[in-house]
């Protein structure tokens, strides 16, 4: 029972890992591929990142202005590409609060379910704490590879 209570513990852990994980990387696709921030100050890559900021919702009235479209009914391709600008632009509000918060909680709990999961194998073998293992050092590569933390521009 008590090898059954540790597993759960471990799979959750893992299950709420991979959450995180995956809802940045859906995010950031949504958003055009935001992460990693690689916006410099006079883009000069000597200097630090921009502070990444939440963009301003897209209104339909200024987007017809910034592109020069009269008070006409607007073309499907012009009513595509202003729910793409939109769609685009809530994404990026939501991934940057979401890196700012739980993409920075997956500091602490992916290098946690490495430990886990390592000490879950040598208690009671691979095959309870292979799979936790697997979530936490790819949750762990893409936390380095997209850097959720220097993205910020803190």
């Amino acid at each position: 029972m008590r090898h059954l209570r540790s597993s759960i513990h471990i799979y959750a852990l893992a299950a709420v890992v991979a959450f995180i994980t995956l809802r940045i990387e859906w995010l950031n696709a949504e958003s055009g591929g935001r992460l990693p921030n690689r916006e410099y100050f006079n883009n000069d890559p000597a200097q630090v990142t921009v502070k990444w900021r939440a963009g301003p919702p897209v209104v339909e009235s200024e987007w017809r202005r910034r592109n020069g479209i009269d008070d006409r009914p607007l073309t499907v391709a012009e009513q595509s590409q202003l729910d793409s600008e939109s769609r685009r632009e809530r994404a990026n509000n939501s991934l940057r609060d979401f890196v700012g918060s739980a993409g920075l909680l997956q500091y602490l709990l992916a290098p946690a379910l490495v430990v886990a999961s390592l000490m879950t194998i040598g208690a009671k073998g691979v095959r309870y704490g292979i799979v936790p293992l697997g979530v936490g050092i790819a949750a762990g590569v893409m936390m380095f590879w997209r850097t959720y933390f220097t993205s910020l521009g803190w």
